[in-house]
C-alpha cells in the first residue's frame, strides 16, 4: 500500500474516532515516515485513546523531539507520562509547554495540569503555591468558569497539604459563588466538622470521608477524554 493511500485512510479512520482501524493503518506510515511530525503524532493519538498508554508516551516523545515548539506535542506528552505514572517527567512536558508564546487557554490548561502533577507527585506545597498563582491570573481576568474550577482545584490541593483552615475559606468563596458547583456543598460542611476535631485522627465512614473526595478530584481532574477533545 502506498504512503498517500495509507495516510487518507489513517487520518480519515481517526477523524471519525475508528482508533482500532487508524492504529493499523497509522503505525505503518510511521515506521515509513518517521520523522513526520503529524504522522507521529497521529500515531500517539491512536495508541493514547487504544489505552496502549506506553506506545503513545514514546509516540508524543517523538513529537516533541521533532517540533520542541509545538504545544500540544509537548501537552500530550505530559498527559501520557501522568498516565504512566511518571509524574517529574510529566512536569517536565508540561513546564516546556509554557516556554514559548501560547495561548491564554493553552497557558491555562499547562499551568492547572502542571499543579495536578505537583500533587500526584506528592509536592503539595508546591502545588498550592501554583494553584495560587494561577488563582490569582484568572481573578484579574475576571474569567468565571476558569475561577470557579480553581477555587474546586486549590481547595484538594490544601487538604494534601494539611492546610484545612485555607481549603474551607477557598471551598466557602466558591459555595457562596456557587452552591451547586461539584461537591462543594458537601466539602464545605465536612470540613467545618472536621475542623472541630484533629484532621489527622479522621476516621469517617467511606461516604463521609473527604479523602474519597480527594481521590476523586484526582481522577476526574481532567476527564479521559481531554487530550482528544482539544486536539
Amino acid at each position: 500500500v502506498d504512503q498517500d493511500a495509507l495516510y487518507n485512510v489513517a487520518f480519515l479512520a481517526l477523524g471519525q474516532e475508528e482508533f482500532e482501524i487508524s492504529q493499523r493503518y497509522i503505525e505503518k506510515l510511521a515506521k515509513q515516515l518517521p520523522n513526520d511530525f503529524e504522522v507521529v503524532f497521529g500515531a500517539g493519538i491512536c495508541s493514547y485513546q487504544n489505552q496502549r498508554i506506553n506506545d503513545a508516551a514514546n509516540y508524543f516523545k517523538t513529537a516533541a523531539t521533532l517540533n520542541p515548539s509545538s504545544d500540544i506535542a509537548n501537552l500530550a506528552a505530559a498527559f501520557a507520562s501522568q498516565r504512566k505514572g511518571d509524574y517529574r517527567l510529566a512536569i517536565t512536558y508540561a513546564q516546556k509547554t509554557m516556554e514559548g508564546p501560547i495561548e491564554p487557554d493553552v497557558q491555562f490548561i499547562a499551568k492547572r495540569l502542571h499543579a495536578l502533577l505537583l500533587v500526584q507527585a506528592r509536592k503539595f506545597d508546591e502545588a498550592v503555591k501554583l494553584f495560587e498563582e494561577i488563582l490569582d491570573e484568572v481573578r484579574k481576568n475576571d474569567n468565571r468558569d476558569e475561577l470557579l474550577m480553581i477555587l474546586y482545584d486549590i481547595g484538594f490541593a490544601c487538604i494534601k497539604a494539611e492546610k484545612i483552615n485555607q481549603a474551607y475559606e477557598y471551598w466557602n468563596e466558591l459555595y457562596k459563588q456557587d452552591k451547586t458547583y461539584g461537591s462543594v456543598q458537601t466539602l464545605v460542611m465536612l470540613l467545618r466538622k472536621d475542623m472541630e476535631i484533629d484532621y489527622k485522627n479522621i476516621r469517617d465512614e467511606q461516604e463521609n470521608n473527604i479523602e474519597e473526595h480527594v481521590e476523586k478530584w484526582l481522577a476526574e481532574c481532567f476527564p479521559k477524554d481531554f487530550l482528544w477533545n482539544i486536539c
